[in-house]
């Protein structure tokens, strides 16, 4: 297996993704994140998309599935075995933090039940990928309590994620037909155009925030958010593999770190 696979198939790349933009959500409003907090959110995140791969595994047993899938269903063992440490561990966490934070992680958790039993039991009447996008970006902005609440940014992020999702989803469309039936370009193969014309709107919506947003708006953050729109426009666009569209569309969500010093 290629050296720049492991990431994805350790489920390792959303747990970096989500911390990267919790802490460039706080640089850029003067917010300083709780170590605890990072910890928490890094190994929800990392359990949740395990969790979620390993029952899609499950559900493909009969062939197809993608490298990461397969991965899963062969090693689930040892799988559940870090579910279990990386459970525990983060349990222990829960005794060190504030009352708010756990009252945010409870919904969170619910609100993770809830999209695995509408995924997996075949119940989501919404698009999936737009399910994870927004939760993806409550679970990564929420924990700072920011006051007032970035709408904006929050929502431009929501849509950026499950842009992100979608690029992925399409590029493996031939391969989710068994495992992943609700994904969006099975229920409508016509959602290519759509796609470009949504992450194009993240890009412009993004760069007028940049040189017209008041101040303190967050500009670096829509910065990020605009270049992260044009490169999965340009990852969705040229001649890649499967696997290699799948790394850079997840790349393209590490741009915090190229406008670091302007958050």
């Amino acid at each position: 297996m290629r050296w720049w696979l492991w990431p994805n198939v350790l489920s390792l790349d959303a747990p970096v993704v989500a911390t990267l933009w919790h802490l460039a959500f706080a640089k850029a409003h003067g917010v300083w994140p709780q170590g605890r907090t990072l910890a928490l959110l890094a190994a929800a995140v990392w359990m949740i998309y395990v969790l979620d791969r390993l029952l899609d595994a499950r559900r493909a047993r009969g062939g197809g599935g993608t490298r990461r899938h397969a991965f899963h269903a062969r090693h689930q063992r040892l799988f559940f075995v870090w579910l279990s440490v990386v459970g525990l561990a983060g349990g222990s966490l829960l005794f060190f933090v504030n009352q708010r934070v756990l009252t945010f992680g409870s919904g969170m958790l619910l609100l993770s039940f809830l999209y695995g039993w509408l995924v997996h039991g075949r119940r989501l009447w919404i698009p999936k990928e737009l399910f994870c996008g927004a939760m993806f970006s409550a679970g990564v902005v929420g924990p700072l309590f920011l006051d007032p609440f970035p709408w904006l940014a929050a929502g431009v992020f929501a849509g950026l994620c499950a842009g992100n999702c979608l690029v992925i989803a399409c590029s493996e469309a031939g391969l989710d037909r068994r495992h992943d039936p609700w994904a969006l370009p099975q229920r409508w193969p016509g959602v290519g155009p759509w796609l470009a014309g949504g992450l194009g709107f993240i890009a412009i919506l993004s760069a007028a925030c940049v040189y017209w947003g008041p101040a303190g708006m967050g500009h670096g953050l829509f910065g990020a958010m605009g270049i992260a729109g044009v490169g999965l426009l340009f990852v969705r666009g040229l001649a890649f593999d499967v696997e290699q569209r799948r790394v850079l569309a997840d790349v393209c969500l590490l741009t915090p770190l190229l406008v670091w010093p302007w958050l």
